[in-house]
């Protein structure tokens, strides 16, 4: 019988005594590549990578052969060239990300010419354009002007990034890359995390495709080259303010201000083509006094459109009046600049000051109530002034129903140079810390009404709460953290550049528990790191241990292992400096955590019982979640009977205390222990109660590990459909999350099932997939679990590696101090004929 290449390149690692690490690492090819061909959900690599693959492995002469043998497509079959698994693009329409045409006129000329560059043929030099010039200038319509011509020509689609080059923090490369992959049909999950990886992945796909990319507002020449496709086949089209003159061979095209003509066209588009043609030399007297700027000519155009009883002279004697006022004024093209400032100096002063505060705000939109802030009072009559002469933008009604705001990445830089040129800094640092605060205030009143229970924010600064907002975030706290969150995560960082670590380490744990009930984890990862960084540099040592802390239990959602011991050690020696008995439980409850992790229950119990010793006065959850890890401890080793009245206690207190989502973690535990004491009617009451109130909750893991534990009761109660659907519909949420060492929870949920039946040789795949994810992982214990189950298996089908699996099992749990009670295995045993 002839192996699939999965199977023959499995046998092969095996054989080398390779991991999948390891021999990705050696092919210098993605850990997410191997592992797709060895499940088989990706059957046809290209030549390359089997190439790179043989050699990793030392395979040469009839072995070689046969490994490509295996690994050829059949006739007829479209090339598959990319190291990830790669589906149908979202929808599967091919990507068409380029945005509609934007107002243009007088561009005709150098249309034609960037048009023609991008046609060129030439293999050998990539096609490349760069459009450079200062802001405002018209350079991304122009852009969009030759995407839209040229379009048609690209067959697989078009790739748009707005690069935020002109903001305080441009948009970092790879991040673009990871929504380019997903926009070409690669699965969210399966977007390599490391940056190398993921670049490697964009090119290969890239490779022989006819595509259409363009990068926006580029930063920096090293944010464009990781975008950059190959030579052949694809096009580029870069905007930059910058000359990126380090981007060898790219042709470049200086874009300049309008000509006289073009200039009127584009006012009377917008002002009205009647109104402009009945005053002539007053249009031309607007278009010069606004050096003849795309930006300032629509902010002129604009005034007159929304004041339909000033004629165009009136304008026009207005702009020259004070043109030469503003002169030394210089961000880009000088003209710009004069015409923004014109329409900056006829604004009262207090519509002045607000956008020069505006401006210096982090975020790239905002709600309303936060010029109310800046103005000290009701900033709609302001807001309306500053839309109606083109200066702030209205975005449009959010999902809980403010009306947001933004300001052009132009206006927002000249008005930045005024507030420092005509304000305090002191007072500047003074309104900045006074925003943050107030985001931080509206972020308590949030995470306080979300109901999930985690308590990583509470007790900390205690900022004073804008009246208007604060409602809506009380009302619809989910809501409210989903339209803010970009916001929130980019307030850690302001807060930490500014130097105020109390209010970095605030917001990001104040944000924590949202991001984490709703799967925003490298949010909530990148939030804690940067505020646990920002507060090890300026004292703050409670603050420190309580972030420290957080992260340990998103390090544990993301099974991020390597980095839990270091953080554990500190935790407990930070823990016992400080002398406070809560901080002290929450470090040995995180301990013993760790230590269950490694399977090293013993030592996990240890930690559990200390923590629960030390409880004491501290609060219900602390109480219970103590209660609930030492019978978790018990449970795991095979002690049920031991850990059944800590479980029952654990629900008790946390019912009292409230917190849903907490009271349902509760019930899972419970419920596995009536579980493994065999009362499967109890059993099936407490975890059918904490599913329901992790559905309440919008808790999706959770919510999808319960489902887990419902199937593993429906497999003890020979519910064979019922255990189906539940483990299919899990482990779908499981790797629309990308949570690995969950979506093994359910393949050997899966792999029981199919035991249970006597599915014997179908059980086999989802036992290995789920053995090769806990083997990566490195959590010892849940290997030796499933390598007793593939024993088990093939042990009635009377299969020779029985024995590999049942030595690695004993090793296993010799080296843990463990016995088989440990191994959780519940499923009847069939025998050998009915397997047959």
């Amino acid at each position: 019988m002839a192996f699939s290449f999965g199977a023959l390149l499995r046998e092969h690692r095996r054989n080398a005594g390779l991991t999948q690490e390891q021999l990705a690492a050696r092919a210098s090819i993605s850990t997410q590549a191997v592992g797709a061909l060895e499940r088989g959900t990706r059957r046809f690599p290209h030549q390359y990578t089997i190439n790179r693959l043989a050699d990793a492995l030392g395979l040469d002469g009839e072995q070689r052969a046969a490994f490509s043998a295996a690994a050829a497509r059949p006739s007829g079959s479209a090339a598959d060239e990319c190291s990830v698994t790669v589906g149908e693009p979202p929808g599967g329409a091919l990507p068409r990300q380029m945005p509609a045409p934007a107002v243009l006129t007088g561009r005709d000329a150098m249309i034609v010419e960037i048009v023609a560059r991008l046609r060129q043929a030439d293999s050998g030099e990539a096609r490349t354009a760069l459009l450079v010039g200062p802001g405002g200038i018209g350079k991304t319509a122009l852009a969009l002007a030759v995407g839209h011509r040229i379009a048609n020509e690209f067959t697989d689609g078009q790739l748009f990034a707005d690069l935020r080059g002109a903001q305080e923090q441009p948009v970092d490369p790879h991040v673009v890359l990871g929504r380019f992959l997903r926009a070409l049909g690669v699965p969210p999950a399966e977007v390599p995390a490391d940056n190398d990886e993921r670049l490697a992945a964009y090119r290969s796909l890239l490779a022989g495709r006819q595509m259409l990319l363009l990068l926006d507002d580029a930063a920096t020449e090293e944010q464009v080259r990781p975008l950059l496709p190959p030579a052949e086949g694809c096009a580029t089209i870069i905007t930059s303010r910058r000359h990126l003159g380090a981007l060898v061979g790219t042709a470049r095209w200086t874009i300049p201000a309008l000509v006289p003509e073009d200039a009127r066209r584009l006012l009377a588009r917008i002002a009205g083509a009647a109104r402009i043609a009945a005053e002539p030399a007053a249009a031309a007297q607007v278009a010069n006094a606004c050096g003849y700027s795309p930006l300032a000519l629509c902010v002129a155009a604009g005034r007159l459109a929304v004041r339909p009883h000033w004629s165009v002279a009136e304008l026009g004697r207005r702009l020259t009046a004070e043109h030469g006022r503003l002169d030394a004024l210089s961000v880009g093209d000088l003209d710009v600049r004069a015409s923004i400032g014109l329409s900056y100096r006829a604004l009262g002063h207090v519509h002045r000051q607000l956008i020069r505060r505006l401006a210096l705000l982090w975020m790239p939109d905002w709600p309303a109530w936060v010029a109310d802030e800046l103005a000290a009072g009701p900033a709609e009559p302001l807001l309306d002034e500053l839309v109606n002469v083109h200066l702030l933008e209205p975005v449009g009604v959010d999902a809980v129903g403010q009306q947001r705001y933004r300001l052009h990445d132009l206006v927002a830089e000249f008005a930045r140079e005024r507030a420092l040129a005509e304000e305090n800094a002191d007072d500047l640092d003074r309104m900045t810390h006074d925003i943050l605060r107030a985001w931080l205030a509206l972020a308590s009143v949030a995470d306080d009404a979300s109901g999930h229970g985690y308590e990583y924010g509470n007790d900390l600064l205690n900022c004073p709460v804008p009246p208007g907002p604060s409602a809506v975030a009380r009302a619809a706290p989910v809501s409210w953290f989903e339209v803010e969150r970009v916001t929130l995560v980019a307030a850690v960082g302001r807060a930490r550049r500014l130097g105020r670590a109390d209010l970095a380490g605030a917001l990001a744990l104040r944000l924590a528990g949202f991001l984490r009930v709703h799967g925003h984890r490298d949010d909530q990862i990148s939030t804690l790191r940067e505020a646990l960084a920002a507060v090890r540099s300026g004292g703050h040592d409670r603050l420190r241990l309580r972030l420290a802390q957080t992260l340990f239990t998103a390090y544990v959602d993301q099974d991020l292992d390597a980095e839990m011991p270091a953080l554990t050690e500190e935790m407990l020696a930070w823990a016992r400096a400080l002398g406070e008995p809560d901080l002290l439980i929450r470090a040995l409850l995180q301990a013993g955590l760790y230590a269950k992790r490694r399977g090293r229950l013993n030592e996990a119990a240890r930690y559990y019982e200390q923590s629960l010793a030390a409880c004491g006065d501290a609060s219900p959850l602390l109480v219970s979640t103590a209660l609930s890890s030492v019978a978790v401890a018990y449970a795991e080793a095979g002690r049920p009977q031991d850990a059944l009245p800590l479980s029952e206690r654990a629900v008790a207190i946390q019912r009292t205390a409230g917190a849903p989502v907490i009271t349902a973690m509760r019930l899972l535990i419970h419920g596995e222990v009536l579980a493994e004491l065999g009362r499967l009617a109890d059993a099936q009451t407490a975890l059918a109660e904490a599913l329901a109130l992790h559905e309440a909750a919008g808790h999706a893991a959770a919510r999808a590990y319960a489902e887990v534990r419902l199937a593993d009761l429906a497999i003890r109660r020979g519910q064979w459909e019922i255990a189906g659907g539940l483990i299919g519909g899990a482990l779908a949420t499981f790797e629309r999350l990308g949570d690995a060492g969950s979506a093994a929870y359910a393949l050997r949920s899966l792999g029981d099932l199919a035991l249970a039946q006597g599915r014997l040789r179908e059980a086999l795949e989802p036992l290995r997939r789920a053995l090769d994810i806990w083997q990566r992982l490195r959590l010892p214990l849940e290997a030796a679990r499933l390598h007793a189950r593939l024993d088990q298996a093939l042990s009635i089908l009377d299969d020779p590696g029985a024995v590999e699996h049942r030595a690695a099992c004993d090793r296993i749990l010799h080296d843990l101090g463990l016995d088989a009670r440990a191994l959780r295995l519940h499923t009847q045993r069939v025998d050998a004929g009915a397997a047959r």
